[in-house]
C-alpha cells in the first residue's frame, strides 16, 4: 500500500488519517481458504486413478506381448501417446485444484495396510514370475 502524505501544516489533518489508515492496513492479516467441492476433488482424484491401472494396464500388456504370453483382451485402452497426454491434463487439472498427484482413496488406516500388504505380495509373485519367464 502506498500512503501519500503532505509535509504542509494545511494538510495535517489529512496526512493523520492517511497515517492512521496506513497503520490499521499493515495490521491486517488474512488466511485465505481454498474452496474446494469435494465431488469434483473426489472425481478428479478417480480419474487420476484411472489413469494410473490404465498406464499399469498397458505395461503389463507390453510386457506379456514381449514374453509371447497370449492373454484374452477385455477391452482396448487409449494408445501410448493418448494415454500420455491424458495423464499430463489430468496431473494439470489437480495442480489446478489442488490436489496432489498422489491417489488417495479415502480408506481407513487398516484398510490402508491391508492393501498394501497385498500389494507386496503380488510385487513378490511379479518378481517370481518374470523370473520363470526368464528361466
Amino acid at each position: 500500500m502506498i500512503a501519500a502524505c503532505s509535509p504542509a501544516e494545511c494538510n495535517f489533518g489529512e496526512t493523520l488519517n492517511t497515517l492512521k489508515y496506513a497503520y490499521r492496513a499493515k495490521s491486517i492479516k488474512n488466511k485465505p481458504i481454498v474452496n474446494r467441492d469435494p465431488a469434483s476433488q473426489q472425481i478428479a482424484q478417480l480419474r487420476q486413478m484411472v489413469y494410473e491401472l490404465q498406464k499399469e494396464l498397458l505395461g503389463t500388456r507390453k510386457l506379456l506381448l514381449t514374453n509371447n504370453i497370449a492373454f484374452e483382451q477385455v477391452n482396448e485402452l487409449p494408445e501410448e501417446q493418448a494415454l500420455e497426454k491424458m495423464g499430463s491434463q489430468i496431473i494439470s487439472a489437480n495442480k489446478t485444484m489442488g490436489i496432489a498427484p498422489t491417489v488417495g482413496t479415502g480408506a481407513s488406516p487398516a484398510e490402508v495396510k491391508r492393501l498394501e500388504s497385498q500389494v507386496q505380495e503380488l510385487k513378490a509373485s511379479l518378481a517370481s514370475k518374470e523370473k520363470e519367464l526368464k528361466s
